[in-house]
C-alpha cells in the first residue's frame, strides 16, 4: 500500500467549489454550488500529476471527518470514480488516512458502504446539473488496482510535460546564444 500526498481544496459537507490558482499560490472561489449539493468528503487535487483533463488528477478523501481546505494531507487509494465533464475524462481517486477511526482499514473501494458509493455518484453525476456549459457523466467505480494504473499514468504524464518544458527552455536559451 503506497501513500500519495492530497492537496485539499473543499472541504467536506461544502458548496464551494474552490480552485487552486497555479500563479498566485492561493485558493480561490470559482463558484458556489446550487442547493443541495454539497461535497460528499473532502476533495482535491494529487500534486505533481497531470490527468487527462489538463489539471491534477482528483481526489476525494473517505473520511466522517472534514479536512481543513489549503492543508496536504497523507492518504492511500482504495479506488476510482470513471467520469468525464465537459473538459474531458475527469476521473476522481478515492483514498483514505491509515488514522482514520471509521474508514481507516479500508483497502478497496469494495469495502465501502453500497450508500457511501451511491452518495459519491449522485453527487458527481448532479452537481454541475443547473450550469450554463457545464455537464458531468459518470460510468462507476473502479478497484484500487485500476485507480493505481490512473494515478501512474498521471504521474508519468506530469513527468513527461516537465521534460518537455525543460527541454523547451533549453532549447529557447541556445537559440538565444
Amino acid at each position: 500500500m503506497s501513500h500519495i500526498h492530497a492537496f485539499i481544496e473543499i472541504e467536506k459537507g461544502s458548496n464551494l467549489k474552490y480552485e487552486f490558482n497555479k500563479q498566485t499560490k492561493r485558493l480561490e472561489l470559482d463558484r458556489m454550488l446550487p442547493q443541495p449539493y454539497v461535497y460528499p468528503f473532502s476533495y482535491g487535487f494529487i500534486p505533481n500529476t497531470l490527468a487527462e483533463d489538463g489539471d491534477e488528477l482528483d481526489i476525494l478523501i473517505v473520511s466522517d471527518k472534514v479536512m481543513p481546505n489549503n492543508h496536504t494531507m497523507t492518504a492511500y487509494i482504495i479506488g476510482a470514480l470513471l467520469m468525464e465533464d465537459e473538459h474531458g475524462h475527469d476521473n476522481k481517486i478515492l483514498a483514505v488516512c491509515d488514522n482514520d477511526y471509521f474508514y481507516g482499514n479500508t483497502r478497496d473501494i469494495t469495502d465501502l458502504s453500497s450508500d457511501i458509493l451511491e452518495s459519491i455518484q449522485t453527487f458527481f453525476a448532479n452537481y454541475k446539473i443547473n450550469e450554463p456549459d457545464k455537464w458531468s457523466r459518470v460510468y462507476g467505480f473502479v478497484n484500487s488496482v485500476a485507480a493505481h494504473q490512473i494515478y501512474n499514468r498521471s504521474v508519468q504524464a506530469h513527468s513527461k510535460q516537465v521534460l518537455d518544458e525543460n527541454n523547451e527552455t533549453t532549447f529557447c536559451v541556445n537559440a538565444a546564444y
